[in-house]
């Protein structure tokens, strides 16, 4: 199917009243093990209880109706949004996220934990990823990685993420690199020291992207 050629349909609506009935963002569609998958953040309008949730596909067709399977998180259990989901070899399964490394927002990290199946995160979260560099900062505090997205081009694999405030036009598309070993070791992945997308004299706030393969499979 063609991307906003084809209609469009609501698959899930939250109650109302609930921990997740309000501030939907970022839901990101996944087939994993034989399911559709849909994970989202939710709040009850306010932004503080943001957690992530999953939805549960109910057929082959991803433009069924979802329901409700859980909240998603670590034992540590902190503000959190945009969540993705890296598959790795062994169908081994991984959550990736954005969140706060307390109960202030002063800054979102990008963390990372192992997954049991798609709705349980089975061990501790590890920060991969703090706002360190300049281009990562601006717009003030919170200071910002958010929107992480895998990335594979032949045997390397990359997580692109979105740095700094995503209300202003210096949003950007930071990197990193993974260089071997354990995922979830944080020396394992590289930080590019610059963005990879930023914006132009014609382009404003580039930032939380996804990756789709051209119609011919090439690029």
């Amino acid at each position: 199917q063609d991307l906003g050629m084809e209609s469009w349909r609501r698959v899930w609506t939250p109650p109302r009243g609930k921990p997740w009935s309000r501030e939907l963002w970022a839901p990101e569609l996944h087939r994993l093990r034989g399911k559709w998958w849909i994970y989202v953040a939710a709040d009850d309008g306010e932004n503080a209880n943001h957690r992530m949730y999953v939805l549960e596909g109910s057929g082959d067709d991803p433009q069924a109706p979802f329901e409700l399977k859980g909240k998603i998180a670590a034992p540590t259990d902190r503000w959190a949004i945009d969540a993705t989901v890296l598959e790795m070899p062994g169908d081994r399964l991984y959550l990736v996220w954005s969140g706060w490394e307390g109960t202030e927002n002063v800054a979102q990290h990008l963390y990372i934990a192992p997954m049991r199946d798609p709705w349980t995160i089975d061990g501790e979260r590890v920060r991969i990823s703090s706002p360190e560099h300049e281009w990562e900062k601006r717009g003030g505090i919170p200071s910002i990685n958010e929107g992480p997205q895998a990335l594979r081009n032949g045997d390397r694999l990359f997580i692109i993420y979105s740095a700094s405030g995503s209300w202003g036009d210096d949003y950007c598309l930071g990197q990193l690199a993974w260089t071997g070993g354990d995922v979830l070791d944080p020396g394992s992945w590289a930080k590019k020291p610059a963005p990879v997308f930023s914006r132009t004299d014609g382009v404003f706030g580039p930032g939380h992207c996804c990756f789709a393969k051209s119609p011919d499979g090439t690029e």
